[in-house]
């Protein structure tokens, strides 16, 4: 592989600037992460496509179950917390 000068030198100031180990890992690093971009885009297309061939009736069931499971979190949220020795313990 060739790089003109001008990418080299970009390639090696993000070395210094990752601390990264080799510019090998600078390229792998900058490939794992266009992957993890490109693969979060196409599950976000998946999800999109699922969604939009729903039924209007089965829509309206899902919004129900979410409505249902927000409530319930905001109950979580708002239950006091009570903290016993073991429960200290058990999270150490």
């Amino acid at each position: 592989m060739s790089l003109s000068s001008e990418a080299t030198r970009y390639v090696r100031g993000l070395r210094m600037e990752s601390k990264a180990a080799s510019v090998s890992a600078v390229f792998e690093n900058i490939i794992r992460d266009l992957q993890r971009k490109t693969e979060l885009e196409q599950l976000n297309a998946r999800t999109i496509a699922y969604y939009d061939s729903l039924s209007p009736e089965t829509l309206s069931d899902t919004a129900g179950w979410g409505e249902l499971g927000m409530m319930g979190l905001a109950a979580l949220e708002e239950a006091p917390v009570v903290e016993t020795e073991k429960t200290v313990a058990a999270i150490r």
